[in-house]
């Protein structure tokens, strides 16, 4: 996965659709959010385990409100990516996968996530989403870059002190 000719992309937070024409215009790219919809909150609580997003504060509360950021994204020129970070018990893998065939369906471009198994299940399932590796998995060298991009990754997070002669490497 090392570009020859790297290209970097601004990615923001956000949480309603009013957000992502502000953002666009202050030079982001592409969005992200994280999502607590209720039915995830009755099986599971509000805390932050839908994604790594601090509860019910950065989080989108609504499928409308999902539907919206996904239309403002593609209205601007951007994508808009949903955050399923979280490392996920057997019985949430469902719940977190019903959620992403419910992003690609409503106009979500990808997922971030930190989850290997996650990745996998997304890469094979929704290969219309872009798949990206949080900086909670723990992608350090180009051998892992490489499973990475084999589950089906377009683009990884690297932590800030990363240089380009690291991902070279």
């Amino acid at each position: 996965m090392t570009a020859k000719n790297p290209q970097t992309t601004l990615l923001a937070p956000v949480t309603t659709a009013a957000e992502v024409l502000a953002l666009s215009e202050a030079g982001a790219d592409a969005f992200y959010c994280g999502a607590l919809l209720p039915n995830w909150v009755d099986d599971y609580g509000d805390s932050d385990l839908a994604n790594r997003r601090q509860g019910r504060f950065a989080n989108v509360k609504s499928a409308d409100e999902l539907v919206a950021i996904a239309a403002a994204a593609s209205a601007v020129g951007g994508a808009a990516y949903l955050a399923l970070n979280a490392k996920y018990t057997r019985p949430q893998e469902a719940a977190v996968l019903d959620l992403a065939t419910n992003w690609e369906r409503w106009g979500g471009g990808g997922v971030v996530t930190g989850d290997i198994g996650v990745a996998l299940a997304i890469g094979r399932s929704l290969p219309g989403l872009q798949l990206t590796f949080s900086l909670t998995t723990p992608l350090r060298n180009s051998m892992a870059a490489d499973l990475a991009a084999r589950l089906g990754a377009t683009r990884l997070a690297l932590p800030r002190c990363t240089t380009r002669d690291d991902v070279q490497a």
